[in-house]
């Protein structure tokens, strides 16, 4: 479910915005498809909040 940035979040997400690699003039398709395939292949971090939830082990129904 989504929430409202907050202030401070909000700074950071515009300064993101503005320092975004843009997309040169006439580049196209082969600039597009680099970008995608950075953004694919770059690691994701999660929060603490989903590092927490997704460290948990879940027993397995088959274990026995």
């Amino acid at each position: 479910m989504a929430r409202k940035l907050n202030s401070e979040e909000e700074n950071v997400f515009v300064k993101a915005w503005e320092s975004a690699e843009r997309s040169p003039a006439g580049a196209g398709d082969e600039w597009f498809l680099r970008k995608l395939n950075n953004q694919r292949e770059a690691a994701l971090s999660l929060s603490p909040e989903l590092s927490a939830w997704f460290g948990v082990e879940v027993p397995s129904r088959f274990d026995s």
